[in-house]
């Protein structure tokens, strides 16, 4: 079975490298990705479909993504995975400890992403299974 992710980012480098890290991982046969460059889009596809795993960029136009957070853990179960570049007039380290309160179930800084990110995303997967 395969379980379905979706990253949320407006920056398109970054949805790359995060598609990139999963899809070289031995992670890449058991999951299916959909890439979202704004949470308006992303909104849509979450009323849609189940995911098992929605990972989404803090700093976001239109609808922050403390608001996707927030939304979505007020409306379903799915885990949520935070990131953030720390770019920004705000401390990164708050951030993230304000998408952690806000409900997401883990939270990383892009720098750190290469083996945080196939890590965590693997434990969703086993889960998942």
């Amino acid at each position: 079975m395969l379980s379905k992710i979706l990253i949320i980012d407006d920056s398109e480098l970054s949805l790359s490298v995060m598609k990139a890290l999963i899809q070289e991982s031995y992670l890449s046969e058991r999951v299916s990705l959909t890439l979202c460059k704004n949470t308006v889009d992303a909104k849509e596809f979450i009323e849609k479909q189940d995911f098992d795993l929605i990972i989404t960029d803090i700093v976001m136009p239109e609808i922050s993504g403390y608001e996707l957070i927030s939304h979505i853990k007020e409306h379903y179960q799915t885990p949520v995975l935070a990131i953030s570049s720390g770019y920004g007039k705000d401390d990164p380290a708050l951030v993230l400890e304000t998408a952690k309160e806000l409900g997401a179930d883990k939270v990383l800084f892009k720098f750190h992403l290469q083996q945080e990110l196939v890590n965590t995303v693997s434990l969703y997967v086993q889960q998942a299974a």
